[in-house]
């Protein structure tokens, strides 16, 4: 029997100041010794989207 397995894809949103908090922790939990993680820059958006981030992803 081959067992396969699933590569999924995961979305996160934060804040250019959280970037490195949130690789931390994706590498702390992810099986792979080499994840692969990337950050994409936001360069543009809806005011009221951008608000949304920064509300969303503050430290609490």
């Amino acid at each position: 029997m081959h067992l396969r397995r699933s590569v999924l894809a995961l979305l996160a949103r934060a804040t250019a100041e959280r970037v490195d908090a949130l690789i931390e922790h994706i590498q702390a939990l992810h099986s792979y010794h080499v994840p692969e993680i990337i950050s994409t820059p936001i360069t543009a958006g809806s005011p009221a989207y951008l608000d949304w981030i920064s509300e969303e992803t503050r430290p609490r």
